[in-house]
């Protein structure tokens, strides 16, 4: 069943739609997340910047122990799968390490700032990471 809705997400494949998720999954990698938390902690609000850490490094330990709960393999290499950055699809599939980054970085953001353009920017953005994972294969 995943894998049928993988394929269907893939179907509408374009190199503008490659590229466009390609830059949306990065916001959910820890890659972006570090210097984020950083920038935040020394620049802008050290409480939050704690908070937001303490948010990022709790999901990313619950998010390892789910994966090995669940041990989902990764689609990799499935007929009709294209994968593109598979160098980010390391270890188990579910649930996505991108997408829960993304959701507890934006949650954190969303109850730390109460703005609603914010709450729904940051909505469509965890939608996207999560829309990414599935697009890249």
């Amino acid at each position: 069943m995943e894998l049928d809705l993988i394929r269907a997400v893939q179907s509408i494949h374009t190199p503008f739609l490659d590229a466009f998720f390609e830059g949306i999954t990065i916001f959910g990698e820890e890659l972006f997340m570090v210097p984020l938390l950083a920038i935040i902690y020394w620049t802008m609000n050290k409480k939050f910047g704690e908070t937001l850490a303490y948010t990022v490094f709790t999901s990313l330990l619950l998010n390892n122990t789910l994966k090995e709960m669940f041990s989902f393999e990764r689609p990799i290499g499935e007929e009709g799968i294209r994968t593109l950055r598979p160098e980010t699809a390391t270890g188990k599939s579910f649930p996505s390490g991108h997408s829960q980054n993304g959701a507890a970085t934006g949650g954190a953001f969303m109850i730390e700032y109460k703005k609603k353009w914010l709450t729904l920017l940051l909505g469509i953005l965890i939608f996207l990471i999560g829309l990414s994972r599935i697009y890249l294969g």
